[in-house]
């Protein structure tokens, strides 16, 4: 028996206070050296049940006392497989106890605590309908808009990030930045053709992309959310 520090959380995850624990055969074979992940030293242990004791800044659906359990393998949350819900088979998964260690100890850090991401352009009516939607089926959604008036009302009404795409020089990247990578689905609720279906803000693994404005004609974002654009 050893002690060790405390985990803490990354951006994106939360450390978790174990309650439980189990033992299982994989832990057996991470222990014969069968899993090349493991490195030592090494913390084993992936069969956990506890109480959210900690979450990164960028969490939003967990907070600190919240009670979890974790699956065998979790998904990056970026790529086509963690979009369908197959997280189970992502190609960057993670896995406590092997990747990283594991919940053979009072805390346990664990990554990628929230998935979905979903870009919205244009805070209208088209536009603010997709955000409250988006935010109700579980999704982080990231608005934009050239109206801080419309940016504010966009987060009031559940997106975690605005853009304002009049003050930087190319919103697809800050979508970008923000999301760590790209959001899963872009919206266009605008319709100005220099802005349609921006697919460099999505990951290349999940390019899906909705068009619901009108195209006028305009430049990039050079069209209020209120006009013509957002017809839908």
């Amino acid at each position: 028996m050893v002690s060790l520090p405390d985990p803490s959380p990354a951006p994106h995850g939360v450390v978790v206070k174990v309650e439980a624990t189990g033992v299982c055969r994989s832990d057996w074979h991470g222990w014969m050296g069968h899993d090349a992940d493991i490195t030592l030293p090494h913390v084993p242990g992936h069969e956990l049940a506890g109480t959210v004791a900690a979450a990164g800044r960028d969490v939003s659906k967990w907070n600190p006392g919240d009670r979890v359990t974790v699956p065998f393998a979790g998904g990056c949350g970026a790529c086509l497989e963690c979009h369908a819900g197959h997280q189970q088979v992502c190609h960057s998964q993670f896995q406590p106890g092997f990747t990283h260690w594991g919940s053979f100890a009072e805390y346990v850090s664990i990554h990628h605590a929230d998935l979905n991401l979903v870009a919205v352009h244009g805070c209208g009516g088209v536009g603010l309908s997709a955000v409250m939607i988006a935010t109700a089926l579980g999704a982080n959604v990231i608005a934009v808009d050239i109206s801080e008036e419309k940016l504010a009302l966009a987060r009031s009404l559940g997106a975690v990030a605005g853009v304002d795409a009049s003050t930087v020089a190319d919103a697809a990247e800050a979508v970008r930045e923000i999301s760590r990578g790209g959001a899963h689905v872009s919206l266009d609720a605008l319709g100005a053709s220099g802005n349609l279906l921006q697919f460099g803000q999505l990951p290349a693994q999940a390019r899906q992309a909705c068009a619901s404005g009108a195209d006028t004609g305009g430049s990039q974002h050079a069209a209020d959310s209120d006009g013509a654009g957002d017809r839908g």
